[in-house]
């Protein structure tokens, strides 16, 4: 189906809906002349903020920005960046795209695809195309109202949204769009008929979402995204033997369909999988990782390079390959410009790392596998003691999901949060034991419960205000310590109680203590 077709068929759905239930456009007024709108450029940008999971922010920011006649709409725009309510357009031509020229790019899989949808979108901007991006990391849409610095937890969550992606890409004149396609998004039939160019596919982890779907509804939904696909879609599918995928699981998803594919994978997984490496497109044959970042060694069809990166910890190297694959498929992969573009790049949220005064402080989202690694660069790489800030989330927040206030998965928190203090016990030196998004359940019974879990075995501090564990982390830490903040990323939003929020970002709390310590960065 046409992209043009595609959005037709939105628009009249939408337009059956009794009137105040009907999508308001979220193109924001400097663009809207690109949709054939009779905008109104005098009129101030709205603010709306719709949250529906701590981790969950669409921002449409305020602004008092007054249109000069004298001002183009690049200007405009680049205005309203100096305010800081967007990012800023790239130095391009504009654009003579029409709608159906746009390519879209699908990826999804249970760990990575934030990460590589983050990595192809930066990529293809370096290139001088204009890329949009909805991923949970952030949504970059120049077009729209959305606040570029914060993440979004399901990026596809109904038609509205998809309406909005495709008038947001129209309006800018995009080239790309990257896409981060979630289970529910799957599931929900939002993907059905959008045109894409690829479909990429991270891993498969079975167990991934087990407090939505048994371990075989979760794979047939991921698998589904590469089954029947329409005849008039021209794709390529992006395919990865990683993970806990095995060579027969591989085999059997390369046989999802006919249309063409680039595989990829690392040769040491092929080898404990006993795969053929030499079959793949795109492998990852060498690797070297510290906390200065990964030194890549790849192989992409019958060329060889080495890549290096600021990014850190072994398993964005398979993101990487994974990037590398669809800029295949696409035709567009320059490894000269691609390492340029790694070099220093940071992922919003994944692992950013701050060295300074002889400590690094990390800030992620996942204890696994962090902090089994940062023990390794402990042995090398002259860590002195491993300090985690970290939390549990909790249940009964009004507007979330009923499943995360459900018997089951308030059983199943328990068994996580064991698992996390045993994982966690295993691999660091002191732990600070703090809340993370605690909303109806109290935040020091979850930090007390936590603490029991560690059985003593490392020492640790209840610290119940984030904000403060973060500080005394900090400021109780040593030369060549190794602070890592975790659980929420680049999270802005955090529910404190049953029925209110905060606004915290992990990252800012760090610069605001290191500005009190005169710590310049």
């Amino acid at each position: 189906m046409k992209l043009s077709k595609l959005k037709q068929l939105l628009m009249d759905r939408n337009n059956q809906l009794p009137e105040d239930k009907r999508r308001t456009s979220s193109v924001r007024n400097v663009y809207q002349k690109n949709l054939g709108y009779d905008a109104n450029y005098e009129t101030k940008f709205k603010q709306k903020l719709s949250v529906e999971k701590p981790s969950l922010t669409r921002s449409h920011n305020a602004t008092t920005y007054k249109q000069s006649n004298e001002l183009s709409i690049l200007d405009e725009i680049n205005e309203i960046v100096k305010q800081g309510e967007s990012s800023p357009l790239p130095n391009t031509v504009v654009s003579t795209n029409n709608i159906d020229s746009i390519k879209i790019i699908g990826i999804t899989g249970s760990k990575g695809k934030s990460t590589t949808a983050f990595l192809v979108h930066e990529y293809i901007k370096s290139l001088g195309y204009k890329s949009v991006l909805y991923s949970s990391i952030r949504i970059d849409s120049p077009a729209s109202y959305i606040n570029v610095n914060e993440p979004c937890e399901i990026p596809l969550q109904n038609e509205n949204v998809l309406l909005n992606i495709i008038e947001e890409a129209e309006a800018y004149q995009a080239d790309y769009v990257v896409m981060e396609v979630n289970e529910s998004s799957i599931e929900k039939g939002l993907i059905d008929g959008i045109p894409f160019i690829v479909r990429a596919l991270t891993n498969i982890n079975p167990k991934h979402n087990e407090e939505h779907y048994s371990p075989n509804e979760y794979v047939k939904i991921k698998k589904s995204l590469f089954e029947n696909i329409p005849v008039d879609e021209d794709c390529t599918c992006v395919f990865g033997l990683t993970g806990s995928i095995t060579r027969e699981e591989f085999n059997e998803i390369l046989k999802l369909n006919n249309r063409p594919k680039i595989t990829y994978g690392t040769k040491y997984i092929c080898e404990v999988r006993n795969a053929d490496y030499t079959n793949l497109d795109c492998l990852l044959y060498d690797m070297k990782s510290d906390l200065n970042g990964l030194e890549m060694k790849m192989r992409v069809k019958d060329n060889s390079y080495d890549f290096k990166t600021n990014v850190i910890l072994p398993h964005n190297a398979i993101n990487f390959t994974c990037a590398i694959a669809i800029m295949e498929a696409l035709n567009i992969f320059d490894a000269n410009i691609f390492n340029k573009c790694i070099s220093n790049i940071v992922i919003p949220g994944r692992e950013e790392v701050i060295k300074i005064n002889n400590r690094t402080i990390v800030i992620g989202l996942s204890l696994i596998p962090a902090l089994e690694n940062f023990k390794k660069y402990q042995a090398n790489s002259k860590v002195n003691k491993i300090k985690v800030v970290t939390g549990a989330v909790g249940s009964g927040f009004v507007s979330w999901d009923k499943t995360f206030s459900s018997e089951r998965y308030i059983n199943q928190r328990s068994s996580v949060r064991r698992y996390a203090m045993d994982y966690l016990k295993e691999n660091a030196d002191f732990a600070y034991l703090t809340s993370n998004d605690n909303a109806a359940e109290s935040a020091l019974s979850i930090a007390q419960e936590m603490q029991r879990y560690l059985n003593n075995l490392i020492p640790s501090n209840i610290v119940v205000d984030r904000m403060e564990a973060i500080k005394k982390a900090i400021i109780e830490s040593e030369p060549n310590d190794l602070i890592y903040i975790a659980g929420r990323g680049n999270r802005r939003i955090f529910c404190d109680t049953a029925n209110t929020m905060k606004l915290i970002q992990d990252k800012e709390v760090v610069q605001e203590v290191l500005k009190e310590l005169g710590w310049s960065l």
